[in-house]
C-alpha cells in the first residue's frame, strides 16, 4: 500500500511539473519581456486567410494574443475560447483584436471555431516557430505546445501586458484582458 501511495504522488507531481515551471518568472511569466517588440507573425487561421502582426492591429487596436496547448484535446483551452467569443463584442468595443495561437493544424481548429461557433482568427502554429519567438514553448513536452498564457501587444506591436498563471488549469477571461490592456 505505502508503495502504491508514493506511485501516485510521483505521478502527481509528475503531472503538476509544468505547473510550477515558471520558478522565479511567477508574476511576469515566460517569454519576452513586457516593453519589448512582439515577435512577427505570419499565420494561417482556421479558415485558411493568413495574417501578419501588422494585419491583426490594422485598425489601430490592441492585440491580444492568447497562446493556448490545444483546441483538439485540452478542456481548458476550450472553455477558454468559447468564454472570449462570448464576450467577443465587449473585447473589441474596448479596442482589443483577440487572436488564438496553437501548435494545432488548420483543419483542427477549423473544426473547433465551427463546432463552438468562434469567429476571431484561431492561428495555426504547425511547427511551433510563433510560440519558440516569444519563449513560451513548454520544454518539458516534446510536441511543441505553449505555457497557455497571453501577451496583449499595442498597436505598435510591443507588450504592454502579459497574463500567465503559475498553473495550466486556470485561464485568463474577458474581464482580466480588457484590465490589463488598459
Amino acid at each position: 500500500m505505502m508503495k502504491r501511495s508514493m506511485l501516485l504522488i510521483v505521478g502527481l507531481l509528475a503531472c503538476l511539473g509544468s505547473a510550477t515551471a515558471f520558478g522565479a518568472e511567477k508574476k511576469a511569466g515566460p517569454g519576452i519581456k513586457v516593453g519589448a517588440k512582439g515577435p512577427s507573425i505570419n499565420l494561417e487561421d482556421q479558415n485558411g486567410k493568413k495574417w501578419t502582426l501588422a494585419d491583426l492591429s490594422g485598425q489601430k487596436k490592441k492585440v491580444a494574443l492568447v497562446f493556448y496547448r490545444s483546441a483538439d484535446w485540452w478542456p481548458f483551452c476550450k472553455r477558454q475560447f468559447v468564454e472570449l467569443q462570448g464576450n467577443i463584442l465587449k473585447l473589441e468595443k474596448a479596442g482589443i483584436q483577440v487572436v488564438g495561437i496553437s501548435y494545432d493544424s488548420r483543419e483542427i481548429l477549423s473544426r473547433f471555431a465551427k463546432r463552438n461557433k468562434i469567429t476571431f482568427p484561431l492561428l495555426a502554429d504547425v511547427g511551433s516557430k510563433v510560440i519558440d519567438a516569444y519563449g513560451i514553448r513548454n520544454k518539458s513536452r516534446r510536441d511543441g505546445i505553449p505555457h497557455p498564457g497571453t501577451f496583449i501587444l499595442g498597436a505598435d506591436g510591443t507588450v504592454i501586458a502579459k497574463l500567465f498563471h503559475e498553473g495550466y488549469r486556470k485561464r485568463h477571461v474577458s474581464d482580466e484582458i480588457i484590465e490589463a490592456a488598459k
